[in-house]
């Protein structure tokens, strides 16, 4: 693969490779492999910059080079053209009837900058921080199924709580990992417009919930950094934090500011969230 990266950056589509001390000064001299196998390994953009151009004195002009050719070469050439290659290279080997293959997904790798399959369906999935992905990935237990589901489901079991301990999440980073462990093919907010009632499986169990005592409520946890996990009150009691592969399709109801009707079905097992459409509908609060 370094002859084949070589020839490739050597062609006149290749956008130019040149680093320099000072915007006229000196030029650096930067191996590709070795810049491009830190960044598929994760390391963040102002560390690969202190680390390849500490021969540039001012961080700002360090920084500036090296997004630029993350994104010119990276992003954006090298991943184009390398993943034209390996395509090439399969037509051949398949034609040839050979059982080797090369890596269908390279040219994504080096795109998204993750080496991991999970991390490239992460970054394929609505996940915008490269940072997040290689952090999620590190912290997958070794026997998880290689399925999109799977690391769904794996990802919702920890919750945004869990996201923020364990994986430093910003606000936006949780953002991002409500719309991915959503619930696909479902909208809670159309299924209410709809037929005027939704129900959502709460994770606990009638054992689990406190004793309760005043109107049922559904909403943003107080004192925590937005966005703040939804769960459900009753009064000021807290219940049960809403799981979160709902939260995404459950704050889209509350964004609307319709007069929501809230009850708790305690029939089914695990107990379930019933949402309605206000009516005259004993025993349930209106928001």
């Amino acid at each position: 693969m370094r002859a084949a990266i070589a020839v490739l950056m050597k062609l006149p589509e290749a956008p130019l490779w040149r680093f320099r001390r000072t915007e006229k000064g000196e030029e650096i001299e930067i191996d590709p492999i070795a810049l491009l196998s830190a960044w598929l390994n994760g390391v963040a953009l102002p560390m690969l910059a202190d680390q390849h151009l500490s021969a540039a004195p001012k961080a700002a002009w360090r920084i500036e080079q090296l997004v630029g050719v993350v994104t010119g070469h990276f992003e954006h050439y090298l991943a184009w053209t390398i993943g034209a290659l390996v395509e090439l290279i399969n037509a051949r080997l398949t034609a040839a009837d050979s059982e080797q293959r090369l890596c269908p997904e390279l040219g994504g790798y080096i795109r998204y900058g993750v080496r991991e399959p999970a991390a490239l369906r992460l970054m394929t999935s609505g996940i915008r921080s490269r940072r997040l992905a290689h952090a999620v990935v590190a912290g997958l237990p070794a026997d998880l199924e290689s399925t999109a589901e799977a690391l769904r489901s794996w990802v919702a079991t920890l919750g945004v709580a869990g996201w923020r301990a364990f994986y430093s999440a910003s606000a936006s980073e949780v953002l991002d990992l409500l719309d991915f462990t959503r619930l696909r093919r479902r909208s809670l907010l159309k299924s209410l417009l709809e037929i005027g009632t939704v129900t959502v499986a709460l994770p606990t169990t009638l054992f689990d919930l406190p004793d309760r005592a005043g109107p049922l409520a559904l909403k943003a946890m107080p004192d925590e950094p937005r966005p703040a996990p939804l769960a459900l009150y009753a009064g000021q009691t807290h219940l049960v934090t809403v799981a979160a592969q709902d939260q995404a399709d459950l704050a889209a109801i509350l964004d609307t500011g319709l007069g929501i009707l809230v009850e708790l079905d305690e029939r089914s097992d695990p107990p379930s969230l019933l949402i309605s459409l206000p009516f005259d509908v004993p025993g349930t609060s209106a928001l």
